[in-house]
């Protein structure tokens, strides 16, 4: 369960990340 929720935040932080080099922004990674 905690692994489905893992992937799911990491595929929403992935589809955030093309969504801003598609607008052009500079992607910013959590640290």
């Amino acid at each position: 369960m905690f692994y489905d929720v893992f992937s799911l935040q990491r595929f929403e932080y992935n589809l955030k990340l093309m969504t801003n080099e598609k607008k052009g922004k500079p992607c910013q990674k959590k640290g």
